[in-house]
Order: C-alpha cells, then structure tokens, then sequence
C-alpha cells in the first residue's frame, strides 16, 4: 500500500474551499489528471483519471463527509483501489489548509514503476496547487454545504486513513 499526502493554503474561507472540493463534477476544471466526474447518487460517483498513458475508470463511495472539516472516500469498482481523505482546516485569517491523503494499491507494472518514482506524490501535490489556483481565481462558491454522510454499514471496515 502506498500513501501521497500533501497540503495547501488557499485563500477563501474554510466553507468555499470545503463546497468546491464537495462539488466533485467541477474537478475536471482543475484537477488536471480527472477527465471527468459524475455523481450518480447522492454518497456515489463515477471517475475517469488519466495519468500519462494511463487511463483508470472507476467507482467511488463516500464513506465519511463533515462539512468544514473532512470527506472520506473510497473506490467500489473498477481499475483503481484507494481510500482518500481531504481535511480543512480554518488557518484563522481567512484562508484554509486543506491536507489530501491518498492511500493506494498499484496494481498494474506501469502503476508500480510510476509510485516508485514519486509520480503518486507529484500528483497529488500538483492537483491540490490546481485546485488552489481556481480557488484565487474564482473565490470559491458561496454559502455553506450542510450534508453530512456517515457510513451505516457497521460491518464494513473503515478506509486505512480513517481517524479510530
């Protein structure tokens, strides 16, 4: 298993940085490596990612999401198996730290060799300075989310980087 974590500041207030961040269909405008998104229900959704010459497709379900503080999530099905987790922090002066973890299973050679080299780390590094970059642009969306998604499959376990 390997894990890429990384932060950022951005400079809205902790409700718009965690509303775009929710706003999963709108990836593909910054998160360059997503080439698109669907929510298919309300905890479900539908991703294709493409990383150099390698396209995955796949499920996710969102096991966990707070507003203003963290989501939760992991893929169901498909050609990619991780747990992720974005957490917001206020830093108290009208921006946020949002700190992404992505902890994955490289199945394929071409996924093997590209986690040996850090690709995993740039990724997540470069999609979060994106998604900071939209953020001065645009200020973020108004208001505030209030959905908040626990996971009611007792028997299920949580993702590895869920807080015990």
């Amino acid at each position: 298993m390997r894990q890429a974590r990384h932060s950022v500041v951005v400079p809205v207030p902790i409700a718009a940085a965690y509303k775009q961040w929710i706003d999963v269909e709108s990836f593909p405008l910054f998160f360059h490596p997503v080439s698109s998104v669907s929510q298919t229900a309300e905890a479900y959704t539908h991703w294709v990612v493409t990383v150099g010459r390698i396209v995955r497709e796949f499920d996710a379900e969102i096991v966990e999401q707070i507003p203003d503080d963290h989501v939760t999530w992991r893929t169901i099905g498909g050609d990619l198996a991780f747990t992720a987790r974005a957490d917001f922090v206020s830093d108290g002066d009208g921006s946020t730290r949002v700190t992404l973890t992505v902890d994955w299973d490289p199945g394929s050679a071409a996924e093997r060799a590209a986690a040996a080299v850090g690709v995993d780390g740039r990724v997540v590094r470069s999609a979060l300075r994106s998604y900071a970059r939209y953020l001065e642009k645009t200020g973020g969306p108004k208001g505030r989310s209030h959905v908040t998604i626990r996971s009611v499959d007792r028997e299920d376990p949580p993702p590895a980087n869920a807080p015990r």
